[in-house]
């Protein structure tokens, strides 16, 4: 909501400020616009909109500006073709533009086909791009983690972070032996559950529905919540 207490409070300053930090990955965090406009109604956001359109106009080095309609008709079919976007990314997109970042550096004219034709398929394509940065890093995160057998999570609950276990660079199909301090193989202590869930999150993305479900079902009935909202959440997601 930081974006929007900038455009509200109408201090040039403050949205200059926000566009200065803000990134690609920053800009997938924000709430899309079609949730945002549950928030504070759809009329908001597209006034919202038309001002982010409107201030590029008057930043944008072309003769003709638009006009206070024209401002708003791209505002609207930016709300529609952004439906899954967010407020951050009309920002960013807009503010690539103006730095030639996107574009083919001819756009001497400012109108809807500059914006949809070229903006919008360059900026979707470079968030694309992030969002896939992004996947692999959490990736090679979880795959850097150990591997523990269902036994092995037990002893979360009960551990005295002195027994370890051992964990090998085999695939992730090949599972970790436990040991008591007597082997020379790298070890990891159990410390805590963080990590487990943080596995089984990511596990839970590439899961169908009906393994999903079975899992939901398996943690019920051995009342680990924790797992449970995890899957939840997921569930949650997919439905979404």
């Amino acid at each position: 909501m930081q974006l929007i207490n900038c455009l509200a409070s109408n201090q040039s300053s403050e949205l200059v400020l926000f566009e200065s930090d803000l990134t690609i990955s920053k800009a997938m965090n924000g709430v899309n616009l079609k949730k945002l406009s549950n928030q504070i109604e759809k009329r908001n956001v597209i006034k919202a909109i038309a001002y982010l359109a409107a201030r590029l106009s008057e930043n944008f080095n072309v003769g003709k500006k638009f006009t206070d309609e024209q401002s708003s008709l791209m505002a609207i079919d930016l709300f529609e073709i952004f439906g899954y976007e967010t407020l951050e990314d009309v920002v960013l997109m807009f503010k690539y533009a103006r730095q030639g970042r996107i574009g083919d550096g001819k756009d001497f004219k400012l109108d809807s086909q500059t914006v949809f034709h070229k903006w919008v398929p360059e900026y979707l394509e470079m968030k694309s791009i992030e969002r896939e940065n992004e996947h692999n890093k959490k990736k090679g995160e979880y795959n850097s983690l150990p591997k523990w057998t269902p036994e092995d999570v037990q002893k979360f609950k009960v551990s005295d972070k002195k027994e370890t276990l051992t964990t090998k660079s085999a695939g992730l199909g090949e599972r970790s032996k436990k040991h008591f301090d007597t082997t020379p193989e790298y070890k990891s202590p159990i410390v805590n559950r963080n990590n487990y869930l943080s596995g089984l999150a990511y596990e839970a993305t590439k899961a169908p529905i009906e393994s999903l479900k079975n899992a939901l079902e398996h943690f019920k009935s051995k009342k680990e919540q924790d797992a449970i909202d995890v899957i939840e959440n997921e569930l949650k997601n997919r439905k979404n």
